[in-house]
């Protein structure tokens, strides 16, 4: 621990957090282009802050203002971090070294969110709160705050941060009796408590499939599933790596001497509350920040316990040296290495207004549905409730599956998408035609039918009305192999579609012609190994391309690939060492889209 943990922060140590912050997020901070940010499923006050600048600027590009006001939050974030890790590890040169590579974390990415950084920012502040030694009312109101900003932000950490409320205030050295201990204990718990539902309450609403602001203050409300449940903090744990992971748990060793301390056990009461509902309740990515924040403070505590440990002559400073510079080049490292598509980006979605939105749902007609694509036009939609209520329009908000989608179109529902679901949307199965009359928006049509694969041979019948296929995973789980034979009456030119570079070795293919030399005795063998029936359609055909796709680690949901002709017959199966038995392949429909003029750069 810092020699004065409670002391303010002097000038010289906020111009070095400051420094460290703008170098880590210049030097460290994952690059690529700008992304776009989920869907939040239960918005907070940032939403509610960004909702209000939507109406006071309806004509302004909000997109591009939350892009720039996200930097100036990242680098707040990590000077805030810095200060926390240095009080933690006792000096600047172990905090230098975690808030560079804090500043690398995947939440410092950038993309088109509603003051993502901030999610990050105030749990910084609110460990900063809770490792201030001081007493008094003071203090504790500090907590409070910063423990009511967390639950603002991120609703379903409402009721368990009511409780570490009231175990806070309930544990005050200044109540001499238990009932007074008490009463500050409820009264703690039922002011958050009531704050946040008095926020979720003005919350606009929104099309329907849009969650009540009122039932985000339960994390559990959704089913709960085994396959999802603790994907968020394996996430965390995984990007940081087993280096950090292990002076983390060497921080956490180096704290045993503060376990009886009142703050210390409200600090991990805080950080537990995050882990535990981050493993079941939705946005897990804004409900693990806490965690996140601690797991990186751990590690600063645990460096600085590990350059202590190296001792003070040469050998000892080369070797701390050594450590310290490691954990940064890591993380760089690691972040360099990590599969990204060279096509993904922006396509004016940081330029949409709340006008162009409120004039597309004045022409889209009745009983119409947008399938979701972003937190931004989410945001726009809970901005505009209302108004085509009154002008006597049904809308809803549909998910980005292939199910409800097609779900939809049968029951009749006019489905219209922006252009990032316009791109998946047409990876499965949709064909897209452009609105003229409103930029960036096209009408969904039914296009060709997609096939689950298990171990049995199946035919795709979609496949036969495209030129390319896709391959469709609903979770990282699903990997494969999947293998497929395509018949064709013309030369086939199989590649891969934008697969990033770590991807392309699940990509494997070899196309045989029946006329030429030695390939009929291929065809054959390779028939025979794969099990192929004998009465699959297509097996005669002149030309036949057998196709082996696995999804690699960090491989996209969706791996499209160009066939160069549209295949005459096309039968898939699973790998028989399958480990999850479970991936569809859909047809995949060319695409123009046309997106607002003007794009925020790479």
């Amino acid at each position: 621990m810092a020699d004065e943990p409670g002391a303010r922060p002097s000038t010289r140590d906020v111009a070095f957090a400051l420094l460290f912050a703008i170098g880590g997020n210049t030097l460290m901070a994952p690059r690529g282009p700008v992304a776009l940010a989920p869907v939040a499923a239960c918005p907070g006050a940032l939403e509610v802050v960004a909702i209000v600048v939507a109406h006071v600027a309806p004509s302004a590009p909000l997109g591009i203002w939350l892009f720039n006001v996200d930097r100036l939050l990242a680098v707040a974030a990590v000077a805030a971090f810095a200060v926390l890790a240095t009080r933690s590890a006792g000096g600047w040169l172990a905090a230098a070294a975690a808030a560079l590579a804090f500043a690398s974390q995947v939440p410092f990415a950038p993309r088109l969110s509603v003051f993502g950084p901030a999610a990050i920012l105030v749990p910084v502040l609110a460990l900063l709160t809770l490792n201030h030694r001081g007493t008094g009312s003071n203090t504790d109101v500090r907590v409070w705050l910063g423990l009511l900003l967390t639950a603002a932000i991120s609703p379903g950490l409402t009721l368990p941060l009511a409780v570490v409320a009231a175990l806070y205030a309930g544990g005050a050295a200044r109540w001499v009796t238990s009932a007074r201990r008490s009463r500050a204990a409820a009264i703690a718990a039922a002011a958050l408590v009531a704050w946040v539902t008095l926020l979720q309450a003005v919350m606009p609403g929104g099309p329907p499939a849009f969650t009540h602001p009122l039932w985000c203050l339960v994390p559990w409300a959704d089913a709960w599933t085994p396959v999802h449940a603790g994907g968020e903090l394996r996430s965390m744990l995984s990007a940081a790596g087993v280096y950090a992971c292990s002076l983390a748990a060497l921080g956490a060793f180096s704290f045993r001497g503060a376990v009886r301390q009142r703050r210390t056990w409200t600090l991990v009461a805080y950080v537990a509350a995050s882990v535990a509902v981050s493993w079941i309740g939705r946005d897990a990515g804004r409900l693990i920040a806490p965690a996140m924040v601690a797991l990186w403070v751990l590690v600063a505590a645990g460096l600085a316990e590990a350059v202590r440990a190296c001792g003070g002559g040469f050998g000892g400073r080369v070797a701390a040296g050594l450590l310290i510079l490691l954990l940064p080049l890591l993380q760089l490292s690691a972040r360099a290495g990590e599969a990204t598509s060279a096509h993904a980006g922006l396509e004016g979605q940081e330029r949409l207004t709340l006008q162009t939105v409120a004039q597309t749902l004045r022409i889209l007609p009745d009983d119409s549905a947008i399938v979701e694509e972003d937190a931004t036009l989410e945001l726009f939609l809970r901005a505009l409730d209302g108004t085509w209520q009154r002008a006597g329009k049904r809308l809803q908000l549909l998910p980005r599956r292939a199910a409800e989608v097609a779900a939809a179109l049968t029951a009749g529902t006019h489905v219209f998408a922006r252009p990032a679901a316009q791109a998946e949307l047409s990876s499965i199965g949709f064909r897209l035609t452009q609105l003229h009359d409103a930029p960036g928006f096209a009408e969904v049509r039914e296009g060709g039918v997609c096939s689950p694969l298990d171990t049995q041979w199946h035919t795709l019948p979609g496949v036969l009305r495209s030129s390319r296929l896709a391959l469709v995973a609903e979770t990282d789980a699903e990997a494969g192999p999947m293998v497929a034979y395509l018949a064709s009456d013309q030369p086939p030119v199989v590649r891969a579609v934008d697969w990033p570079p770590l991807t392309t070795r699940g990509f494997h293919v070899r196309s045989y012609d029946r006329e030429a030399d030695g390939d009929l005795t291929r065809i054959e063998a390779s028939i025979l190994d794969d099990g192929v029936p004998a009465t699959s359609p297509g097996l005669m055909a002149r030309y036949l391309t057998r196709l082996e796709l696995w999804r690699t680690p960090g491989a996209p949901r969706i791996l499209t690939v160009e066939l160069g002709t549209t295949p005459v017959a096309a039968i898939a199966r699973l790998g028989l060492d399958a480990a999850v038995r479970r991936l569809t392949v859909c047809p995949v429909f060319q695409l123009t889209r046309e997106s607002i003029p003007g794009t925020i750069a790479s």
